[in-house]
């Protein structure tokens, strides 16, 4: 006996309507022309999803036969597909394991070329042949058939199945589907050349497109902005056709043609290790936040603005006194850049041996406490010199985390025009030597040593 392929039994030319059609058409449809399913195909003549006996009769269960439903509405997708040149026995063990009443069958470029049910193996085939396919298959009840060699006689051959295990399949698939439609990003599930072929309520809600209006339709038709180039096009699908999940953001564009930002996700699905045969995409509205980083942008160049344009020098330290920031009057200040900085502890800049680092740490522990401090500290800077300056310590806020901001001012100028009054109270301004009040000081002094030790003092005044 010779094994046949499925394109020797299919039933060419199956019943076939647009997503749009409606379901009280589709019903009429298969009472008028006895038949027990009705196929979704798309303008090029590829099926997109089925509906069956089965869908009628739950549709009717559930009051639901005369709802204003499309064909998009109920069918089922993705529709499984095999090839014609497919041997009769290998099509009815994965139609058994699947649990389906049909095979859709499509020719080499995905398009329909017929319909096998179940009853086309029984019809087409002769009866030896159609025993050892259902033993092969293992779709029968375990109890063995006998069948007399007289072949005078006729027979009706009537087989049983348990629905127990495809009804446990139907809710499970039905689970899974409310939890797609749940979901908050959208979802939609393509072909490869790509034709949508499912899409859950959040692709509906980011778009504006209607599940009848994506089906059979190509993603770009329908939200490509053109803000991205052929060149980033083209590595998608060179990641994709290779079997890897592509991942990056797009600008697209709603029904009504507004602009929106999306993160997308595109993962290839291949049928037990074969070629990729669908891709699922999954697509997230991230205009929020584009728009959030966007102001955050423009916030943080004004207040770096800000920052830079003050004169003094300017410090962020975290609360291990690490510098998180400089302004531009750091590093004026010192000669070193922001980026040599950051990173860093006081120390850095400290020259060496003019501070006592355990009361700068003390007093920088204060500050982190709440109380501002004023201190001195001795700076040196990168090529070397060390000059005075004088800090202040505050706490504050920087991007949300509790920081001590510093601001220190040079110096060197205060301390010498301090010196200078020093010596200007001390002089006469004319000779250079020291004066009234000079002389006045140094007396008081002198005597304070003669009491205190009681000793001769003489005091003389050097007046050449």
């Amino acid at each position: 006996m010779t094994a046949q392929t499925l394109g020797a039994i299919l039933t060419p030319n199956p019943a076939g309507v647009s997503v749009a059609a409606s379901v009280a058409s589709v019903l009429d449809l298969m009472e008028t022309r006895r038949i027990s399913c009705v196929l979704a195909v798309d303008s090029d003549n590829r099926p997109l999803g089925i509906f069956t006996e089965q869908d009628a009769v739950r549709l009717m269960a559930k009051g639901k036969a005369s709802a204003p439903l499309s064909m998009a509405d109920v069918m089922q997708q993705p529709v499984f597909t095999v090839a014609a040149d497919l041997d009769t026995r290998e099509a009815y063990r994965r139609m058994s394991e699947r649990g389906y009443r049909h095979l859709v069958v499509v020719d080499g470029e995905g398009r329909l070329a017929g319909i096998v049910s179940e009853g086309d193996f029984m019809h087409h085939l002769d009866m030896e042949y159609w025993v050892e396919l259902k033993t092969v298959a293992s779709a029968m009840t375990p109890e063995p058939i006998t069948l007399s060699e007289d072949a005078s006689l006729e027979y009706i051959l009537i087989a049983a199945r348990d629905l127990s295990r495809i009804r446990e399949q139907d809710a499970q698939l039905q689970l899974q589907l409310h939890a797609l439609n749940a979901a908050g990003n959208a979802i939609i599930i393509t072909d490869t050349v790509p034709h949508i072929l499912w899409a859950n309520a959040a692709f509906t809600t980011l778009t504006g497109y209607s599940l009848a209006e994506a089906i059979g339709r190509k993603p770009a038709e329908l939200v490509k902005s053109g803000e991205q180039d052929q060149p980033y096009y083209q590595r998608m699908w060179d990641t994709i056709l290779a079997g890897q999940v592509w991942r990056g953001e797009l600008v697209n564009k709603h029904k009504d043609g507004s602009l929106y930002h999306e993160e997308l996700t595109i993962t290839p699905v291949s049928m037990e290790g074969k070629a990729v045969t669908h891709f699922v995409a999954i697509k997230q509205d991230i205009s929020a936040r584009r728009a959030a980083e966007a102001t955050l942008r423009e916030s943080e160049e004004s207040w770096r603005g800000l920052f830079n344009s003050v004169t003094e020098a300017i410090y962020i330290q975290d609360g291990d006194s690490r510098f998180l920031d400089v302004n531009r009057g750091a590093e004026r200040m010192y000669g070193y850049s922001r980026d040599e900085f950051i990173g860093q502890l006081p120390e850095f800049v400290a020259a060496p041996g003019k501070n006592d680092m355990e009361v700068l740490t003390e007093r920088f522990r204060s500050a982190l406490a709440g109380e501002a401090q004023k201190i001195e500290f001795w700076g040196r800077r990168k090529n070397g010199a060390v000059f005075p300056k004088d800090v202040w310590l505050n706490r504050g806020k920087y991007f949300g985390r509790d920081v001590i901001i510093t601001v220190a001012r040079d110096a060197t100028e205060r301390r010498s025009a301090e010196d200078e009054l020093r010596r200007l109270a001390a002089t006469d301004p004319l000779t250079g030597l020291a004066n009234r009040r000079h002389f006045l000081d140094q007396m008081t002094l002198a005597l304070a040593r003669r009491k205190r030790h009681d000793t001769p003092t003489a005091l003389t005044a050097n007046l050449f």
